[in-house]
């Protein structure tokens, strides 16, 4: 038996070395491009399953952090969409009605073992993913139907296209909505590291006076924001902390323009050539202000102040960093640049706006859609945007 499961593994993939224990049923493979090894268990009486199996891992592709593929056979991690912990699709076992080929077909049940070896085999996690953790929908046929090659570099966006379908018709039909998971790169911060870590935050406190100095609507944006999942609504929530006071800050520095010209001692408010030079001054203002620009005139008032340059940079070490992380700036120095901060910000939320495919945002920043540069930009408005918060002084109660 265990020259048989030698021939046959070798056969399957001869770069793959392996360890067998016999008495145990158990067998160790290792691969040179794994980071670890991956164990295997079988039955004596039934051989053919553990080659099925094995095969099986070996030519499934994984993708980070979601999901598994081979030729005709797409798999991705789901769940309830407002569930917050655990398995909500554990007692589902929706079976799909299985052709020849001739047809797409799904099913939704509990995660493959193939799907369930890939994540622990690629991620840092100190605990080990186990059976029926995870849901997983599973699509059969597409290669066939659609005549796509699974190594094509579009391969995946294809068979992401169906899962988002199947999830689209299951809303629509019969309003069951369901969303694709993507679990975390590694458990460093799970659940308990999470609660600890808040624990010890919260027990640290020692001012407990509350602040009555905020502003109202402004604390509602963040609040809404701030329990938001982390997507791109989320950072144009907190980018609407910023856009509320747009007009407000706009009008404030018009009215002081205003107010210099009618104390200035040439101008007299009889003399009707004067009165028309402030109305096209206010015009021309009024033309060049855009969105991008009222961003500027916020953060300049409320982000930057009227603190010295030495203690802007002091204050603002974490927004710093988030800002370099980005590749927005490359010295500390640079953050007093807030035209470009306003720029890349504005960018930013255009590209988490605008959906327009025939006319696509030209002035395009980084964004590629990563889960990463997503959540820096995230956390980057919503430090900005608590700054902005700290210093909009509203009054005292």
């Amino acid at each position: 038996m265990e020259e048989r499961i030698k021939e046959t593994l070798k056969k399957i993939n001869s770069k793959i070395t392996f360890d067998i224990d016999i008495e145990s049923e158990i067998v160790v493979i290792t691969d040179p491009r794994w980071p670890d090894e991956i164990e295997f268990s079988f039955d004596s009486s039934n051989l053919d399953a553990f080659f099925d199996e094995v095969k099986v891992f070996l030519y499934s592709k994984y993708i980070p952090i979601t999901g598994c593929y081979r030729e005709d056979y797409f798999e991705v991690l789901v769940d309830i969409k407002d569930l917050i912990l655990g398995n909500g699709l554990e007692e589902v076992e929706l079976s799909g009605m299985q052709s020849d080929g001739q047809k797409i077909y799904y099913e939704i049940s509990a995660y493959s073992g193939e799907i369930r070896k890939l994540i622990n085999l690629n991620q840092n996690y100190r605990e080990l993913l186990e059976e029926d953790w995870y849901s997983s929908l599973k699509i059969y046929n597409l290669n066939t139907n659609l005549n796509f090659d699974i190594d094509d570099p579009n391969a995946i966006e294809s068979m992401m296209f169906i899962a988002k379908s199947v999830l689209f018709e299951l809303s629509y039909k019969y309003s069951v909505e369901l969303r694709i998971i993507e679990l975390p790169e590694s458990d460093e911060n799970n659940a308990d590291d999470i609660v600890y870590e808040q624990t010890e935050a919260l027990n640290s406190i020692s001012n407990t006076v509350v602040k009555v100095t905020y502003d109202s609507e402004m604390l509602n944006y963040y609040y809404r924001a701030m329990i938001m999942d982390n997507n791109e609504f989320k950072c144009l929530a907190f980018y609407q902390i910023l856009e509320c006071i747009f007009d407000e800050v706009y009008q404030y520095e018009l009215v002081q323009d205003v107010k210099q010209i009618l104390n200035s001692n040439w101008f007299s408010t009889h003399n009707e050539e004067h009165i028309s030079k402030m109305i096209r001054l206010v015009e021309q203002y009024n033309n060049k202000k855009t969105d991008v620009e009222k961003l500027r005139m916020v953060l300049e008032r409320y982000f930057k102040g009227d603190i010295h340059d030495n203690a802007f940079i002091l204050v603002n070490n974490e927004v710093i960093n988030e800002l370099k992380s980005l590749h927005i700036i490359s010295k500390e120095e640079e953050i007093k640049n807030i035209s470009v901060i306003a720029k890349h910000l504005f960018d930013f939320r255009c590209e988490c706006t605008h959906s327009n495919r025939k006319f696509p945002t030209k002035n395009k920043v980084s964004f590629d859609k990563t889960k990463s540069e997503l959540d820096s930009y995230i956390q980057l408005i919503k430090m900005i945007s608590s700054r902005v918060i700290c210093n909009y002084k509203v009054k005292e109660l």
